[in-house]
């Protein structure tokens, strides 16, 4: 079913457009700068606290990009960008398209059902999660006394035209993510939006790395249909994490689709595993061996080990 590895990708160079956009409106800094700002403890809460909220509008690029220039201004630069990484992974799972995983599910199950609804069919079963995890990650940066140091920033300006045709697209997005607007019709109307008017430095600002994941998709993507994978219960949720250390989430989120899986499970079974090691999400590949910085792979491990517990919560849907 190569068809579905090509929405699949269509989608993600769609969000990284978008993602590029709302980068080059200065808004993601300025919010970013603002907790630094503040400085100290609370500066680093509110840091942590606003990836993760902003996290599930697929603004992972924009975040891992930045992420190792802001933690060189936490006192414990590797803890903290650690901490920071966690937040952005699974700030995003909130989401139908907050990353790639949650993405070529719901491009997955949008192909094989007809009138379906990712966003209707995630969201409320997840966000109690999604809360816990928040807090979760909160509570471990506090009990390792993780705090701004240097506060000094300059606040830049928000460029409005870049923001507006964020907000535009906006329209679009979410009312595909409900099942309103099919896939054709979404490509079209964004594709048209941003190539438009989408400027040279916001391309310059597309994280292209990002597509390696959606390219391999495409051939890999006819596996779960010639290969189904039955799995119920604690496998659903065991099998995805665990395996998401050898061959990293996002494989994983492709070689066990199947129109009988729960959602919400192995949302939570791939999200879980892609803390793992040095290699359990294509997020951490690019910032220790494309990037070339160092995280404590223990802590966000023991981060994953605590998301998979909590997906246990998950089975009785």
């Amino acid at each position: 079913m190569v068809i579905l590895g090509l929405k699949f990708f269509m989608l993600n160079l769609i969000f990284l457009l978008f993602a590029a956009t709302l980068d080059r409106s200065g808004l993601i800094k300025r919010i970013m700068d603002l907790g630094v700002k503040k400085g100290g403890r609370v500066g680093f809460h509110i840091l942590l606290s606003t990836i993760f909220i902003l996290s599930p509008l697929y603004l992972f690029p924009v975040f891992l990009y930045r992420l190792p220039n802001v933690s060189k201004r936490i006192n414990k630069e590797k803890t903290g960008l650690t901490l920071l990484m966690a937040a952005v992974m699974l700030g995003s799972i909130l989401l139908p398209f907050g990353n790639q995983r949650n993405l070529f599910f719901s491009t997955y199950f949008i192909t094989t059902r007809e009138g379906f609804s990712p966003l209707r069919e995630l969201v409320p079963h997840i966000w109690p999660y999604w809360v816990l995890l928040l807090a979760f990650l909160n509570l471990v940066a506090y009990l390792l006394r993780v705090e701004v140091q240097d506060n000094l920033v300059k606040l830049e300006k928000v460029r409005y035209q870049e923001l507006i045709l964020s907000g535009i697209a906006l329209f679009f997005i979410f009312p595909f993510a409900m099942g309103k607007l099919n896939f054709l019709g979404f490509i079209f109307l964004t594709g048209f939006l941003f190539f438009a008017f989408i400027s040279k430095e916001t391309i310059k600002r597309v994280r292209w790395w990002f597509l390696l994941p959606p390219a391999i998709a495409i051939p890999l993507s006819m596996m779960p249909l010639k290969i189904p994978v039955p799995l119920k219960g604690l496998p659903m949720l065991f099998v995805p994490f665990i395996s998401s250390g050898f061959i990293t989430s996002d494989l994983s989120a492709i070689v066990f689709s199947s129109i009988r899986i729960n959602m919400p499970t192995i949302i939570m079974g791939v999200a879980g595993g892609s803390l793992l090691g040095l290699w359990g999400g294509f997020e951490l590949i690019y910032i220790y061996f494309i990037r070339k910085e160092r995280f404590k792979p223990v802590l966000l491990s023991l981060i994953g080990v605590f998301v998979f517990l909590l997906g246990l919560l998950t089975l009785k849907l």
